[in-house]
């Protein structure tokens, strides 16, 4: 009867353990995240990194302020800066402790034309940078050059030479000037037979508008040159005051004193730069 009773009570304590066991285990995992749900992974975020600004460089803004100061100071410069492309950058020199740069540019102007700009200056805080400017052409035939120098330290500019040609060369052509003068070449090129007649040309002559005469102009030159006989060229050229006219032209070559002269007689218009010959002969 004992043995019974104590197999009895170790079967409600093997129960007991048991059942405690599973509510531990129940107990512990329902404070546990479902494994269905997935854990989210942190989200990556991007730093921005730093927009480049077209800011220039230093040497750049020297070559520039050096260019305006050119500008500023010497004014019959500014004609030549227009458009300015600048090519060029640091040059390899093997130096230490100094640096050099040079930049250059080409605009569209007749004949090669170009600025060079020449920085020097030593590797130190604050430096003195040492400028060198140039303005050289090519392919005319009275060439324009300009040599500036100086020195720029912390935004001041100190000018230490300045030379240019610019003031001895010839006044630039008038509008109506520049219309005779296309209209020789153009004679010229079109009709070889009249070159040589073209030699040394001295022209005179200018405005000869009748008084009185409103809304359009005339202007007549003429030059006598120094062949046999007298000879001369006459253009004559007439044209509304209007915006960008038609320009109404007639060069006419004359000879006297001869028994057989020579005439050319041409006539056509000029507008902004195009020719149209709407006549032309030639007498020898």
């Amino acid at each position: 009867m004992k043995q019974q009773t104590l197999l009895i009570i170790l079967a409600v304590a093997a129960i007991v353990i048991i059942a405690g066991g599973f509510g531990a285990w129940t107990l512990l995992n329902s404070n546990q995240p479902s494994s269905s749900t997935a854990t989210p992974s942190p989200t990556a975020t991007t730093t921005p990194e730093p927009s480049s600004s077209p800011e220039d460089t230093v040497q750049q803004q020297v070559r520039d302020a050096s260019m305006t100061y050119i500008k500023t100071n010497h004014p019959e410069t500014e004609q030549l800066m227009t458009d300015l492309s600048w090519t060029g950058g640091r040059q390899e020199t093997g130096l230490i402790g100094a640096e050099t740069y040079v930049y250059e540019t080409v605009h569209g102007m007749i004949g090669g034309q170009w600025w060079t700009v020449n920085l020097a200056y030593p590797v130190v805080p604050n430096p003195v940078y040492t400028v060198a400017v140039n303005y050289t052409q090519s392919g005319v035939a009275s060439p324009v050059n300009i040599v500036w120098q100086g020195t720029y330290q912390d935004g001041t500019i100190t000018e230490t030479s300045y030379s240019s040609n610019i003031n001895s060369l010839p006044a630039p052509l008038s509008t109506q000037e520049q219309v005779r003068d296309d209209i020789m070449v153009y004679i010229e090129a079109n009709h070889n037979q009249t070159a040589q007649y073209m030699q040394s040309l001295n022209w005179t002559g200018g405005r000869a508008t009748a008084e009185g005469l409103v809304g359009a102009e005339t202007y007549v030159y003429e030059t006598v040159h120094g062949m046999l006989g007298g000879q001369w060229w006459t253009v004559d050229l007439a044209y509304p005051v209007v915006l960008n006219p038609v320009y109404t032209v007639s060069a006419n070559y004359t000879q006297s004193g001869l028994l057989s002269p020579v005439a050319i007689a041409w006539q056509g218009t000029w507008q902004n730069g195009t020719i149209t010959e709407t006549s032309y002969t030639f007498t020898p």
